[in-house]
């Protein structure tokens, strides 16, 4: 997945390497946010946190993916539902994902 963040495009997707920067990330998170919506905003986070990081040769520590996230949103037409709803189905078809919920 393409963003523009400005007038710089990013890449996001999720690979071995997302992983390493989501060790912490519990998916039933998901399923709390229609009793905590503002649960939204952390997932979201950790989800862009993962995806920005995908490739091992560029790093974003998690203020800068934080700011990059914040600005991205404040964009006329981008929804965090919709940035939420993108993030976890890439997640779910990511092929290392796939192997792990094989095991």
């Amino acid at each position: 997945m393409n963003i523009t963040i400005g007038k710089k495009k990013y890449t996001l997707a999720f690979t071995f390497n997302s992983f390493r920067y989501m060790e912490d990330f519990d998916l039933n998170k998901i399923n709390d946010v229609q009793s905590k919506p503002f649960m939204i905003v952390s997932i979201l986070s950790d989800l862009f946190y993962g995806a920005i990081n995908y490739d091992r040769k560029s790093f974003h520590d998690r203020e800068e993916a934080d700011e990059l996230l914040e600005t991205y949103l404040s964009q006329e037409g981008v929804s965090p539902v919709d940035l939420v709803e993108s993030l976890i189905n890439m997640l779910t078809e990511s092929s290392f994902f796939k192997n792990l919920q094989e095991k």
